[in-house]
């Protein structure tokens, strides 16, 4: 029997405090100083009620992707909010379904040009490029403090639409216009906030999905439901 070193378990959140405790806002250093702190290239620790295991070296993170039963994904309330009260999509799923849906992805991506040269997609590419030089050269654009900021321009905010768009073509067979460019910045900016939100560990309402029940604010997830929120409304 293989023996895991690893922190205590506390009542409610198990390990969660001493990960949070070595540090707070990057949870990986977290892990890497724990490992060090017990010598050991797995650790061992209950995140909530989860026992966990952490790889904590190359080989042994190698090995880990390289086997299929450890390819499963936790079915949680973030997951689920994320696409509107089921699990659904390539990011949150797992086993047939993941392959399922993975198939099904890529064979109607490629229907409308993904992974392989098109003449529309190129043609999509190239009005995305005018229309973003054509903002870049326009009095009106410097006005849009979403995009210019003391006469500079913002960095990712800037190619946000172009990229939705290229891959709304290939979705949807359709782009947006200029016009609607501030409201797919806003859905990008949404979804940054998601992504900045999420830590390896889930954090609070993963851990203890209950707390959604005293209201969705607070518990250091503000901008993920607030992201998921806007953009399951943008998609709706």
């Amino acid at each position: 029997m293989l023996l895991v070193l690893g922190p205590p378990s506390l009542p409610i959140y198990g390990s969660y405090w001493f990960v949070l405790l070595c540090n707070y806002k990057y949870i990986y250093k977290s892990f890497d100083t724990l490992a060090r702190w017990y010598n050991t290239k797995l650790l061992g620790l209950h995140l909530g009620p989860l026992p966990t295991v952490v790889a904590c070296d190359l080989d042994t993170v190698k090995e880990i992707f390289a086997r299929p039963e450890f390819n499963g994904k936790l079915d949680c309330y973030i997951s689920q909010a994320r696409a509107m009260g089921v699990t659904l999509g390539l990011f949150f799923t797992d086993s047939d379904l993941w392959i399922e849906q993975r198939r099904f992805t890529l064979r109607h991506l490629r229907d409308y040009g993904f992974a392989r040269r098109s003449v529309l997609q190129e043609e999509n590419v190239r009005q995305e490029v005018m229309d973003l030089l054509a903002l870049l050269n326009s009095s009106k654009g410097r006005e849009d403090y979403d995009v210019f900021h003391d006469g500079c321009a913002l960095l990712p905010q800037l190619f946000c639409p172009g990229i939705i768009n290229c891959l709304w073509s290939v979705l949807a067979g359709d782009r947006f216009p200029p016009e609607a460019h501030k409201k797919l910045r806003q859905v990008a900016d949404a979804s940054f906030h998601f992504v900045k939100d999420v830590e390896p560990t889930g954090g609070a309402l993963v851990l203890t999905p209950w707390l959604r029940h005293f209201g969705k604010k607070g518990f250091g997830s503000d901008g993920l439901v607030k992201g998921t929120g806007y953009v399951t409304g943008f998609f709706r």
